[in-house]
């Protein structure tokens, strides 16, 4: 009798232990799958159900859900509305792939999203996205081919690779101002038509809006270091393009096949790949746009990128004069100084400061620039 009551309690510890082992158990309430996580919440796991709107439980089996699993509703042609519970806190990969729904509201309490979570939704028209979900995922969006309109909201910083590449019924997506970086492909073969990027973005990389054929208008602000290689390349209608002080370079092919007829490009842009801007056929072979001008600043980056390809510029009139590296507004020894100590990297100089610098003209910053602003101080000819 005592070794059976031995035998009894064993198995009894062995099914609690595996009652509340995370992943260990599967169960099935009301239509839903589940899987235990611990001994106070769970995943969901599938849907057996025949009913187009749905309301995702919050609790299933005495435990709060706070996850949507993997391929829970992976290719689901009966859902068409969906409530997820503000219990939900993550959404695996795939979790909605490809499934038939039309509306969906994802709560402030999901901190991450699998890959392609939903992508394929082709019916997907009503999106409500998380303000916690720090990371737009990859390929979270993409092929909703009906979805027309997108509010990120402010909390999200990364919109990942082609997050919604190919939602080609997409023309208009609000970017929060938390925004630092638009990956590859993000926003590529949508129909949006202005890309209003905020203060505090800091990376744009390559091809993230490559061929958004409506794409009108582009403003690129002074915290973005680098426009990548082909970020709008093939957005064909693109004429308007702002670029802010402060961007440093523009990658190959940046603006190819873009119908840009002027631009004004700052002085802090020191670097621009060749045939980033001003072609017109980035697929077979490269045809110049005659009719680009670009406003530039006599000796900048981009006036050497004009005169080197023969495209018409006009000159900015710098609020500096030659010399005046420490933009006082005055020329002297100070300005001297600060050339040898940018020469012995006991200083940094801005973009501008480093045009002003180059008293003598050779586009180059050297000891003879320092010596040639002191023979000006002096009033020695020079």
């Amino acid at each position: 009798m005592k070794k059976l009551l031995s035998v009894l309690t064993i198995i009894t510890l062995l099914l609690s232990c595996l009652s509340f082992s995370a992943g260990s158990v599967f169960a099935a309430e009301n239509d839903y799958t589940y899987k235990a996580l611990d001994s106070a919440t769970a995943e969901i796991t599938g849907y057996k159900g025949s009913a187009s709107n749905i309301t995702i439980p919050s609790k299933i089996g005495g435990l709060t859900v706070v996850s949507i699993g993997k391929q829970a509703f992976y290719q689901n042609k009966t859902i068409k509305n969906v409530t997820i519970p503000n219990t939900v806190k993550s959404i695996g990969d795939k979790a909605f792939y490809a499934s038939y729904m039309s509306s969906v509201t994802i709560p402030d309490s999901v901190e991450t999203m699998g890959q392609s979570a939903f992508s394929y939704c082709i019916y997907l028209t009503d999106l409500t996205l998380s303000k916690n979900a720090g990371t737009i995922s990859n390929n979270a969006f993409s092929y909703c081919t009906r979805l027309e309109e997108v509010t990120i909201p402010d909390g999200v910083t990364t919109i990942d690779v082609s997050a919604f590449q190919s939602c080609s019924h997409l023309v208009k997506a609000t970017l929060p101002s938390t925004l630092k970086t638009v990956c590859e492909y993000a926003f590529a073969y949508t129909n949006i038509d202005s890309v209003i990027l905020p203060e505090g973005t800091t990376t744009i990389k390559a091809q993230s809006f490559f061929q958004c054929p409506a794409l009108t208008t582009v403003s690129v602000p002074s915290t973005v270091s680098t426009i990548s290689d082909y970020s709008f390349a093939g957005c064909s209608l693109l004429e308007n393009v702002t670029i802010a002080d402060g961007v440093k370079a523009i990658g190959t092919g940046a603006f190819d096949a873009c119908p840009i007829n002027k631009l004004t490009i700052p002085a802090s842009v020191t670097s621009i790949a060749d045939y980033s801007i001003g072609f017109t056929d980035y697929l077979v072979e490269y045809e110049q746009n005659n009719k680009l001008v670009i406003t530039c600043y006599p000796g900048s980056a981009a006036y050497n990128y004009a005169d080197s390809f023969g495209f018409k510029y006009v000159l900015l009139e710098s609020d500096f004069k030659l010399g005046d590296v420490n933009m006082d507004k005055k020329i002297n020894i100070k300005d001297a100084t600060a050339v040898q100590k940018y020469l012995v990297d006991l200083i940094t100089l801005t973009p501008q400061a480093i045009l002003l610098a180059d008293f003598d003209g050779d586009l180059r910053i050297t000891v003879r620039d320092s010596t040639t602003i002191q023979k000006f101080i002096a009033g020695f000819p020079i």
